[in-house]
């Protein structure tokens, strides 16, 4: 059968249906249910519930120290590159001048 649109499928009466199943074939069926009761949230709930589950795959940001560190050592990096010259910095009326365009 050919699916003309991303994400839908048509049924037998011709009217477009949610085709979960075609890019979650790897999900379980737990995973499958608790897929589609998540979307059944509010767009907000499920924004909240995105960030929740990203921020689980991410063990480096657990550290605050960790992470301010980082911050840290970024921060000195660019203003390193800026006290030496390279980058091409632009005046602030010029910038404000192309974002108003």
């Amino acid at each position: 059968m050919l699916y003309p649109l991303p994400g839908l499928c048509f049924s037998g009466n011709l009217w477009p249906v949610p085709r979960l199943w075609a890019y979650n074939d790897p999900m379980t069926h737990d995973a499958t249910e608790l897929l589609k009761r998540a979307l059944a949230l509010s767009a907000e709930e499920r924004a909240e519930l995105a960030g929740s589950l990203l921020e689980s795959l991410d063990g480096a940001y657990d550290d605050p120290e960790a992470v301010e560190a980082a911050w840290d050592k970024e921060i000195a990096r660019r203003i390193a590159d800026l006290n030496s010259g390279k980058p091409k910095t632009i005046p602030w009326e010029e910038v404000r001048h192309r974002i108003s365009i």
